[in-house]
């Protein structure tokens, strides 16, 4: 005897072989949203493979590479060989980083790059002997620099530079800007208000 196929009902574990009906073109328009709304609650209680399984049926063999978002995040979840395995995934998936690692991977990139600007901004520099490109990308540099350094100081508390060094960083950039007023950024950290170096 052929029983019924059972219907999800709220509050009891979702699977795959519980999927409420979808919504039909002739339905009235309360029970169409009804539809909608159970399957969507039924979606959020089925289980992350179940989840995936749907959405990798629905995606073609061709997409499934490390660059799909679907897959990347099917490995964040699962894992590489998982992934691999259970859903055929073609070439070799990059690795994925959590918030916190992008995070300390962006301040290692930006204290490398503090460090090396600093020792190029301790150095006396004549400035009638660098070019144009040389000033803006050094005004560029410093601003970033200073903003960052600002943000540690003011709203992060954790200074990484002496005030002593960061003073030099705002003199030599104002050094610059006298010199090359034409590369002079609108919102520049020598001109806020409460500044030693604003004229």
């Amino acid at each position: 005897m052929d029983q019924e196929q059972e219907v999800w009902i709220p509050g009891t574990d979702a699977t795959r072989s519980n999927e409420p009906p979808r919504a039909a073109l002739d339905d009235s328009y309360e029970k169409t949203m009804y539809l909608v709304d159970l399957w969507r609650n039924w979606y959020a209680n089925l289980s992350d493979i179940d989840r995936f399984d749907m959405m990798f049926e629905e995606l073609p063999v061709d997409f499934r590479i490390p660059s799909n978002l679907v897959v990347k995040s099917a490995i964040e979840s699962f894992g590489v060989e998982f992934v691999k395995d259970r859903w055929n995934i073609k070439g070799q998936p990059t690795p994925i980083y959590s918030s916190e690692e992008i995070k300390a991977q962006y301040k290692e990139s930006k204290e490398e790059k503090t460090k090396k600007s600093a020792k190029v901004s301790a150095k006396t520099v004549d400035n009638n002997s660098i070019s144009d490109a040389q000033a803006f990308a050094e005004i560029n540099s410093l601003v970033d620099e200073l903003e960052y350094h600002e943000k540690l100081y003011y709203d992060d508390n954790s200074p990484e530079i002496s005030d002593y060094e960061f003073d030099m960083k705002m003199k030599r950039l104002e050094e610059l800007e006298k010199q090359f007023p034409q590369f002079k950024q609108k919102n520049t950290p020598t001109e806020r208000v409460g500044s030693e170096f604003e004229e």
